[in-house]
């Protein structure tokens, strides 16, 4: 599974446009991975995921 990153000007090798979930990946450790990339921005780039499964 694939979740969205929230629209940035132009995605780069540090923050790409898409995230492939791994076992164990968080909102929080994502963001927290990915510069200029808040849980809030996670949460609203992915409406239908549930972010504390």
């Amino acid at each position: 599974m694939s979740i969205c990153l929230p629209f940035m000007p132009m995605p780069t090798a540090k923050t790409p446009a898409t995230y492939k979930i791994q076992r164990g990946d968080t909102f929080w450790g994502i963001a927290h991975n990915l510069d200029g990339i808040s849980v809030e921005d996670l949460i609203t780039a992915n409406p239908k995921v549930d972010p504390k499964s």
